[in-house]
């Protein structure tokens, strides 16, 4: 972890370049240092079906959710994700000069009791740092 989620009304494709600012945020959560690299996981779900505010077709959403476990301090967590949320709205400012949209955040923290994974990121990004493959 963390993992986060950009949820976006499919109108802003043709405002944003979605994967570079796909980019920008996951650059901008793994440089914080806060978060493990190997657990960043980082997706946009464009919303084809949706009705925002009065239903303008030019109303545009962006929502991000960022799940993370238990165990940091509260303040450098907090510390982290205001950082991380006002790169994000440095991001959208000019289109909110000119669009009415919609950009908001949400932090979680799951349970590491009802978690399930399997991940080999770890052996397989040291590998590649080492110019080998892995075992």
């Amino acid at each position: 972890m963390p993992h986060l989620w950009m949820e976006y009304s499919d109108n802003l494709e043709s405002h944003v370049d979605v994967d570079a600012l796909l980019d920008d945020v996951h650059r901008e959560v793994a440089a914080d240092g806060v978060f493990p690299l190997a657990g960043l996981r980082t997706r946009a779900v464009p919303v084809r079906r949706y009705r925002i505010a009065d239903a303008h077709p030019d109303n545009v959403f962006v929502h991000f959710v960022l799940r993370t476990l238990p165990g940091r301090d509260p303040e450098v967590k907090k510390a982290s994700t205001d950082r991380l949320f006002a790169a994000i709205l440095a991001r959208f400012k000019p289109l909110s000069d000119r669009l009415p949209i919609a950009v908001s955040m949400h932090v979680e923290e799951a349970s590491p009791d009802l978690g399930y994974r399997l991940s080999t990121y770890r052996q397989h990004m040291a590998a590649r740092a080492d110019g080998a493959r892995p075992a």
